[in-house]
């Protein structure tokens, strides 16, 4: 949810988006079914990979601001962390290929990180939320695999990430979870919340 709410254009209300938070809907694709089956395939790869074991963990909760959680794929010694996609748009080719096809956009086709991609953003924020100093990156297929180490970014995560999470728990998710309108069937608030316009204070909470 990192990079939906960081992109998220500030004409847009958030209704939908905390709906989708708060009151979430069973969902099943073949593409998350692909992923869910594959994923661990993936991890075994990458372990033989990179000759080092890769530790399972939960969900990690911010320390210093509680609202904010993450759940790596993977903990890599003390300061590493994994994260696998298993993108199933470019499940019959290897990595590469789907970069050039576009199937896979993380990457342009020269191979230089997007940063502006919601996946960058969910590492930026497992990074930040973990304290860990970097993040293996792992795309697979059954074709190939590629990998990408990429470092925390604190001016990144400061200026692109941190007031726009704020201001959306402030403004629009805290305001449904201290007077949850759903469960008085009637809609949610659909607050266009702008970045340092009339942001609301701790006082004012």
């Amino acid at each position: 949810m990192f990079g939906v709410v960081c992109r998220q254009k500030t004409s847009t209300g958030c209704k939908s988006l905390v709906g989708t938070i708060l009151y979430p809907k069973p969902f099943h694709s073949a593409a998350c079914d692909y992923g869910n089956k594959f994923e661990p395939v993936a991890r075994s790869t990458l372990e033989k990979i990179i000759n080092q074991k890769i530790e399972p963990c939960g969900l990690f909760i911010d320390e210093e601001q509680p609202f904010l959680a993450a759940s790596p794929d993977g903990l890599i010694g003390d300061r590493g962390l994994l994260e696998i996609k298993c993108p199933y748009s470019a499940r019959d080719m290897t990595p590469e290929e789907g970069i050039k096809q576009r199937k896979i956009t993380f990457w342009d086709k020269n191979g230089v990180i997007n940063i502006k991609h919601k996946w960058y953003y969910q590492i930026q924020g497992q990074l930040h939320v973990t304290r860990r100093i970097y993040c293996v990156f792992c795309v697979w297929t059954p074709h190939g695999v590629k990998t990408e180490t990429i470092f925390a970014d604190d001016s990144f995560w400061s200026i692109e990430m941190e007031t726009h999470l704020v201001s959306f728990y402030k403004k629009c998710l805290l305001p449904e979870i201290v007077d949850p309108r759903v469960a008085r069937n009637m809609p949610i608030r659909n607050i266009k919340h702008k970045i340092n316009e009339n942001m609301i204070t701790d006082q004012q909470l």
